[in-house]
């Protein structure tokens, strides 16, 4: 799978989007494959989906030979940028790939995604000002329901929170005393349940 970042052919400064994802974002359905003429005209970055599968699929594979040409004819650095998204061992990644920095998730795509949008920032990558986090919310609830997955039934949850029927009436605090040390520690095990706060021990028991 490969994404694009790209211009009008009048244009190379201006920015649009392309890509592989078939899906409807934002109301813009974006096409299943890619051309070659749209990677050659409009791309200003050649995003590649590196995974155990683009790695060895033809049709991925034959778009990245296009934005090979592309970067070469027109001396175009870091234009491809490849994304490791899965565990594809480095060893095994694409002879066409090898050699280039991919943006990796193996630490999760909360991190891989801040990679690639600092990449992009530092390439001067023109922003689509209607992309803001008010039109993304606003898409999410269009397509997932608040409501989808949830089942009306019992579910039991454990908790290690007690009920306690019944309370003592008071708390005892009983002072100990040592004249050898201003912070005396009990040493045994005491009749009844009780803990020691400073130099005193706290209990439920009078004595």
């Amino acid at each position: 799978m490969s994404l694009l970042f790209g211009w009008p052919s009048n244009s190379r400064r201006r920015a649009i989007q392309c890509g592989a994802i078939s899906q409807s974002f934002l109301g813009a359905k974006i096409s299943g494959l890619i051309s070659r003429k749209t990677i050659r005209e409009r791309a200003l970055k050649f995003i590649y989906v590196l995974s155990k599968t683009s790695n060895v699929k033809t049709g991925p594979l034959k778009e990245l030979s296009v934005a090979e040409n592309v970067a070469r004819d027109h001396e175009l650095n870091d234009f491809i940028i490849p994304l490791h998204i899965d565990t594809l061992p480095h060893r095994e990644i694409n002879i066409q790939l090898a050699r280039l920095n991919a943006i990796t998730f193996d630490h999760g795509w909360a991190r891989g995604l801040k990679g690639l949008l600092d990449k992009l920032e530092e390439e001067s990558v023109p922003k689509n000002a209607s992309f803001t986090p008010e039109a993304v919310a606003s898409w999410w609830r269009e397509q997932f329901s608040a409501n989808g997955g949830v089942r009306d039934q019992p579910e039991e949850h454990l908790s290690n929170w007690f009920l306690i029927n019944d309370l003592p009436a008071e708390i005892y605090f009983h002072i100990l005393y040592d004249s050898r040390s201003d912070n005396p520690k009990v040493k045994t095990e005491l009749p009844h349940s009780a803990f020691q706060h400073k130099n005193y021990i706290v209990s439920f028991e009078s004595r």
